[in-house]
């Protein structure tokens, strides 16, 4: 075969097109999770709002925001060890899991300027939380190429929707509900999928 068909076939567009889509499949299969985060947020953050509104609406408690500085706290601390052990593994890295850790920090940093936005402008950051949740549970309902989290974002998007037309603290229970929603049953499902492929 001559130079110039080499050089053809290497920059066919289709073809380069093939390779990069099995590169990607084989990066997703390998970035698979285990729903562990999704199930830990998805009772860190129900159970935060909830007791909020139960201290905002039954107690006297002066600070019942407070509980935010505790459960995610844990929660957090929580999720850190867990990602320490699972670095100890040495899963090794590919560009969908990088994508992945990248798309929950900038999340990460998004939240803690839209709450201090919030709390500095006392408004409740509930549709807030909902909305930046949302965006990040969608794009990893994309790349990891499971439905259920983008449903899930479906229903953040409409609880933050909702929030707009309700008293501020209500929102703390519309946020409860579609955390379950969108975290905690997708992650259920997706820790039962990556148990069964991982039996196999």
């Amino acid at each position: 075969m001559s130079k110039e068909g080499t050089e053809k076939d290497l920059l066919d567009p289709k073809e380069s097109m093939r390779v990069i889509r099995q590169v990607i499949d084989v990066a997703k299969k390998s970035a698979q999770e285990d729903g562990f985060h999704f199930m830990l947020w998805g009772v860190i953050v129900p159970v935060s709002a909830a007791t909020e509104w139960y201290l905002w609406r039954s107690t006297d408690f002066g600070a019942p925001w407070a509980v935010w500085g505790i459960l995610p706290a844990i929660g957090g601390l929580i999720a850190m060890l867990y990602e320490w052990r699972r670095g100890r593994s040495g899963r090794p890295e590919n560009m969908v899991r990088t994508w992945y850790s990248w798309v929950w920090g900038a999340f990460v940093l998004s939240l803690v300027l839209a709450l201090f936005f919030a709390t500095q402008n006392r408004l409740s950051p509930a549709p807030l939380v909902l909305i930046l949740s949302a965006f990040a549970t969608f794009l990893s309902g994309l790349l990891l190429q499971f439905a259920p989290l983008r449903w899930g974002a479906l229903v953040q998007w409409i609880g933050a929707a909702v929030c707009f037309f309700i008293a501020p603290q209500d929102g703390n229970l519309v946020l409860a509900l579609a955390t379950v929603l969108a975290y905690l049953l997708p992650g259920i499902m997706l820790h039962r999928e990556y148990r069964r492929s991982h039996v196999r």
